[in-house]
């Protein structure tokens, strides 16, 4: 199980930092949650480039997909793994599903304020 957050830098270039959400002291506090939900992404399915459309925390829950940044840098995501994602600004990222099984994620957006 991994914790992921894809972040914009300040160069405006998206970045992946592994991080212990248990010995961080913001999320043993808590974020408020705007919205949850929980989403499919069918097998082959590829997002091209694109930043976050908002703050928003992704459990993964089924299946495999791996975040490509546009330095070449790639991350793989599975069933128990988590990414917060936070590169609202700049470049973006490309999302790409592997497999032939679909990915179900459960998708909590953080609220404004945060």
């Amino acid at each position: 199980m991994q914790f992921v957050r894809v972040f914009t830098a300040d160069d405006g270039k998206p970045r992946f930092e592994h991080i212990d959400p248990v010995r961080g002291e913001a999320w043993s506090k808590g974020f408020d949650v705007a919205t949850c939900t929980v989403r499919e992404l069918a097998a082959g399915t590829v997002m091209d480039w694109h930043p976050a459309p908002r703050r928003q925390l992704v459990i993964h829950l089924s299946g495999e997909l791996e975040i490509e940044l546009r330095d070449g840098a790639v991350q793989r995501f599975g069933p128990g793994d988590s990414r917060l994602m936070d590169d609202v600004t700049g470049a973006g990222h490309l999302t790409r599903v592997l497999g032939a099984a679909p990915v179900v994620q459960a998708v909590l957006v953080l609220s404004e304020a945060q």
